[in-house]
């Protein structure tokens, strides 16, 4: 179709189309399917939007309970919805209430080691872990690195 190399397993995918030929009136344009188009776009960017702003809600709320992180129907509860709606408009944008709840934690232990002297069990305990070896676990699965071996580093 468009005569040129292809390059399989490339770092990244491109096509390249020379300036000139973006200046070329398409012989086959439409004006109504473009309009449709454009207002397409203009939905789905809308309802990205409206949904990146739940998961930043969601992000939110457990940041505003360091220590004691709300579970899920509290958090629900607090957008005014049930803990099932939540669960399916959070799995409509490709993530879980555990996913952002352990990126909460996670944020939260990567600041605590860096910017306070909590002791790596204090840490545990602040970001809601039952023990520091789970913290440890956790920790070092999220970041390739023990909480000491971060803390050192940073």
């Amino acid at each position: 179709l468009f005569d040129c190399p292809i390059t399989f397993e490339a770092q990244y995918n491109q096509l390249v189309v020379n300036e000139q030929a973006l200046n070329v009136p398409n012989p086959s344009h439409n004006e109504l399917c473009k309009s449709f188009a454009i207002n397409l776009c203009k939905e789905g960017m809308a309802k990205q939007n409206q949904n990146q702003q739940l998961v930043s809600r969601v992000r939110s709320i457990l940041q505003s309970s360091p220590g004691s992180f709300p579970a899920m129907t509290d958090v629900a509860k607090s957008l005014g919805m049930s803990a099932r709606n939540l669960r399916i408009l959070l799995c409509e944008q490709d993530v879980t209430f555990q996913e952002i709840y352990d990126g909460v934690r996670m944020d939260s232990a990567m600041r605590l080691l860096t910017e306070t002297e909590n002791t790596i069990e204090e840490v545990a305990h602040l970001i809601d872990f039952s023990n520091s070896s789970s913290f440890c676990r956790s920790f070092k699965k999220w970041t390739g690195k023990a909480p000491s071996q971060y803390r050192a580093v940073r």
